[in-house]
């Protein structure tokens, strides 16, 4: 008898901080928070996409990221014909191809000159990673993020995981 208010007790609490991690914890979103990117493709076989919110870049900096990453062949064609990769970047070294887009059109590759005082970007940082099958597009909101985020991935192609 007596263990049964203990057990309710300890079952609301087991449910509160569930709740509350869930809730709270950095880096996971509500769908519905996440970006149209993700919502594209979001529901494409072989691919599976993830929306991290707030991903380190440095010690001090941390942008939002749209991850598709390739589960079978099938998709990682699909990710290579949307994104419009050409065969030459898939076949040599590096293995990680650095590029840029307008905001919202990853597909799309944007030659775009950063000029020095422009605070917001209409451009973002894209990836592609061939060795894991895997786009990432960083959605950064200024010069300073466009800037580490580029390199931030330089450094991981010269020094791959």
């Amino acid at each position: 008898m007596k263990k049964r208010p203990i057990l309710c007790t300890a079952l609301v609490l087991a449910a509160l901080v569930a709740f509350l991690a869930v809730r709270y914890l950095p880096g996971v979103v509500r769908e519905s928070q996440c970006g149209e990117v993700y919502h594209r493709y979001a529901h494409v076989s072989g691919v599976e996409a993830s929306y991290v919110k707030d991903y380190p870049i440095s010690d001090t900096l941390a942008v939002d990221v749209t991850i598709l990453r390739a589960t079978d062949s099938a998709g990682w064609q699909y990710l290579i014909e949307a994104f419009h990769i050409a065969p030459e970047v898939l076949e040599m070294p590096p293995f990680l191809f650095v590029c840029q887009s307008l905001k919202g059109h990853p597909e799309e590759r944007y030659a775009f000159s950063v000029p020095d005082n422009l605070d917001t970007l209409p451009i973002e940082n894209v990836t592609v990673d061939t060795r894991y099958h895997e786009i990432c597009i960083f959605h950064s909101r200024n010069r300073q993020q466009f800037n580490a985020i580029f390199s931030n991935r330089l450094f991981q192609n010269v020094n791959p995981k």
